[in-house]
């Protein structure tokens, strides 16, 4: 790269350069997948790891702009139902090297649901979940951490995200915001979406 017009640019230009090129917008989804004696992450969506592929030089400047100027999502269920197991296990290769970082529960189900039994089961699971969040200890198996949440999408419009290092507040922050979005389903006429979005509610509240 060196003797490219590229190469030759000041270092703080081509920092530039590469933060345009691989910072997004949209949190960055990755798939975890065990191999033998370790851990991959790998980018599903969007994939914009094509950038490490040119050069030892370029893979070197980027790789530290990827990983500190984008979010990344894993589903805290990837290996059971454990945000504590998917941050142990991506401690082992790319964990250390991200800064910012959400952990996302029940990515598979969302409000509205038919079942009056799925939909309790559905309000507990949540509540147990959030409510099994252990912050400190997952905050010491990710030290490096700028930024460390859990989220789950209830429905249009309202997602539960947690700051783990302010769990309460953020808790209190986002129901009491949901709450106001039970109203506007009301007033919308959308009253069954607002009956068990307030059963979800009621449950994260619940000792």
């Amino acid at each position: 790269m060196e003797a490219s017009r590229l190469g030759k640019l000041a270092p703080e230009l081509r920092n530039r350069i590469w933060e345009y090129a691989v910072a997004q917008d949209e949190p960055i989804k990755l798939s975890v997948f065990v191999v033998p004696d370790r851990v991959r992450c790998k980018p599903q969506s969007p994939n914009i790891t094509w950038v490490f592929k040119t050069c030892k030089q370029i893979h070197e400047e980027c790789a530290t702009m990827f990983y500190a100027n984008n979010t990344f999502i894993v589903e805290s269920d990837d290996f059971g139902t454990c945000s504590e197991s998917s941050l142990t296990m991506l401690a082992t290769q790319d964990g250390p090297k991200i800064q910012d970082l959400s952990l996302q529960g029940l990515a598979a189900l969302s409000l509205p649901i038919d079942a009056p039994l799925d939909r309790h089961m559905y309000s507990q699971d949540l509540a147990d979940e959030v409510q099994g969040l252990d912050s400190n200890k997952l905050l010491a198996l990710a030290p490096n951490l700028r930024h460390l949440s859990w989220f789950a999408i209830i429905c249009e419009g309202v997602t539960i995200k947690i700051d783990l290092r302010n769990y309460w507040d953020s808790l209190r922050t986002i129901v009491a915001a949901a709450r106001e979005r039970v109203a506007n389903f009301r007033q919308a006429g959308k009253y069954e979406l607002a009956q068990q979005l307030e059963g979800v509610l009621n449950a994260l509240e619940a000792d």
